[in-house]
This record gives structure tokens, C-alpha cells and sequence, in this order.
């Protein structure tokens, strides 16, 4: 069960998978339940705009994918989501990572880095001039909080199972020092990789069989210099954030989650494993634009934010 956790009062549950926002020009402006079935729920706001018929405006905007560490082809790990997306009318994009090899430089002690890759997500942020919603899985986060400072179409920021470093901190800097049990760390070759005989249990253990043996072959080495490289910004200082929490993940469990969670705008907390974007599990947020997608968000500290 879906949980919000709000720094002005006690946690709130609702018992529904998908929350869905849409604009209509006959909203008041504090969100609330506009209709239910069994794991769905429509939250309704005011529109950012209307024509003077009182229908709302299309705003153009774009949701931008950050993939995590040691994968590759991200546009494959989020196109389920994306082409949920693609039915409201909201395209997507997502860049690829340098260090984990997607480019003309392999990864390892002299290949891509940190650097790289925030360059490359920042590139495709500033291509564009639509609104943004950046929703980042994981290490993602770490690029996504350089990459998307400063650039003014940012409008959200969604952080999966991620982190929220500060300037000057490190993907290291949220572990305990020592490599992770489910990493193959390489000091020589400069790269660390998932090992694959514990992909399935750690990451994948509550998806579809299909997509586990299709995840496997996704699995890249990355850049192992990326893990001590200190981020420049922090773009969630900045932008409104929401942090999901998937509270079956076994990589980084629910209570590291947590503790990195708390400085975000807005926690919502799933029942789910690592990868909490494909069939059967929610497909974060669908809504009609990003400045709705915000006030979802801050509207989930009403007290009546559920109608109850």
C-alpha cells in the first residue's frame, strides 16, 4: 500500500497504485479524489491555463529519463512507462550514460565518467525549452543533481530509490565504504558491474520472468571513478522534488531509502522491488503538465488531500 510521508503531520496511506492528474477548468484549488477503482485514482487541479471557453490549454512539455548504474539502452528499462506517457500526449526521452559505455569511450580507469554523463543528461535538458519533469532511477539521481541545475525548463524532479547529495558529495559517500555484495568491482580495469547470478534476487525479484532473463542482457560495466566523484550542484535545492521509495527493494533497502528521502519536497512510498516501472507495478505520475505535476505534489500536505 502507497504511503505519502508529510513533515507537517502523520504518514498518509491510500490504497491505490497509480495516481493520475488532470486539469479540468471546474477544479478548486486543492486536489482531491475525482474518481476511484481498484488501484487507480484521479486527483484533479486547477489547469495552468484556459481558453476563454474555460477548456484547459495544452502546455507543451516532456518528461526526460535518467537511467541508473550499470545498464545500458535506458530508453529499454523505461519505455514501458514512456509509453504510457505517450498516450497522454507527453513525449519522452532518455539520454544515454557515458560511463556505463553508451558512447565512443569504454568504460574504465581512463573512460567516461561522473562528467560525462552530466553533460550528456544536461544537453538533452537544455535541447529543449519545454517544461521538464526529470525522473531519475538510482544513481541517476547523483547525475541528475548537477545535470539539471540551473536549466530553467526544469520543473520537477522524481528521484526512484535514489539519492539527494549536496554539493561536493559522492555516490560513495552513501554507502558504508565497502562494495556492495551484489557488485563485481574491478580496481584494475577501473570498472564495476551487477553480478549477474544476483541481478534477479536483489533487483528483479518481484518482476515478470521475461523481463529478468531481457534485464540481463542490459547489464553494462561501468566507470568505477564515478562512485568518488563529487557532484558540482544540487538541482533538488532548486526544483521541486518528489522521492519514491520502493520499500521491497533489496539494493538499496527501504530504510536507506528513507533516510535519504527526508530532505525531499514530498516522499510517496511503494510496495515494490528496485524497478517499479513496468507492467503491474505504478507508472509513477501521468498528469497534463509539469506545473500540475508540482501542485500534485505540494497539495499532498492538505490535510483533505484524500477527500477523507
Amino acid at each position: 500500500m502507497p504511503s505519502v510521508d508529510r513533515s507537517t503531520g502523520p504518514t498518509q496511506s491510500v490504497d491505490v497504485l497509480d495516481l493520475r492528474v488532470v486539469a479540468t477548468p471546474a477544479s478548486s484549488g486543492r486536489i482531491h479524489p475525482s474518481g476511484r477503482q481498484p488501484g487507480r485514482l484521479a486527483w484533479v487541479v486547477p489547469p495552468v491555463a484556459s481558453t476563454p471557453q474555460g477548456h484547459p490549454m495544452e502546455v507543451a512539455m516532456r518528461v526526460v529519463f535518467v537511467h541508473g548504474a550499470c545498464v545500458r539502452n535506458g530508453w529499454w528499462w523505461w519505455h514501458r512507462t514512456a509509453d504510457l506517457l505517450s498516450t497522454q500526449g507527453v513525449p519522452s526521452v532518455t539520454p544515454s550514460l557515458p560511463s556505463c559505455g553508451e558512447g565512443a569511450r569504454p568504460a574504465g580507469v581512463d573512460g567516461p565518467g561522473l562528467t560525462e554523463d552530466v553533460a550528456a543528461v544536461r544537453k538533452v535538458l537544455q535541447d529543449g525549452e519545454e517544461e521538464t519533469v526529470v525522473v531519475a532511477h538510482s544513481y541517476g539521481g547523483i547525475v541528475t543533481a548537477e545535470a539539471a541545475a540551473d536549466v530553467a525548463s526544469v520543473r520537477h524532479l522524481v528521484l526512484v530509490s535514489s539519492y539527494l547529495p549536496e554539493v561536493g558529495q559522492c555516490l560513495a559517500d552513501f554507502g558504508d565504504g565497502t562494495p556492495s555484495p551484489f557488485l563485481d568491482v574491478d580496481p584494475v580495469g577501473g570498472t564495476f558491474g551487477v553480478r549477474p547470478e544476483l541481478l534477479v534476487e536483489t533487483f528483479l525479484q518481484d518482476c515478470d520472468p521475461g523481463d529478468q532473463a531481457r534485464a540481463a542482457d542490459e547489464l553494462a560495466r561501468q566507470s568505477l571513478h564515478v562512485t568518488a566523484q563529487p557532484v558540482g550542484a544540487a538541482a533538488w535545492r532548486q526544483v521541486p522534488t518528489t522521492y519514491l521509495v520502493c520499500a521491497r527493494d533489496e539494493g538499496t533497502p527501504a530504510h536507506h531509502q528513507r533516510e535519504f528521502a527526508h530532505k525531499a519536497g514530498t516522499v510517496v512510498e511503494i510496495d515494490t522491488g528496485h524497478h517499479p516501472f513496468w507492467p503491474g507495478r505504478p507508472p509513477f505520475v501521468t498528469f497534463s503538465s509539469a506545473s500540475d505535476l508540482g501542485s500534485f505534489c505540494s497539495a499532498l500536505h492538505a490535510p483533505d488531500a484524500t477527500g477523507r
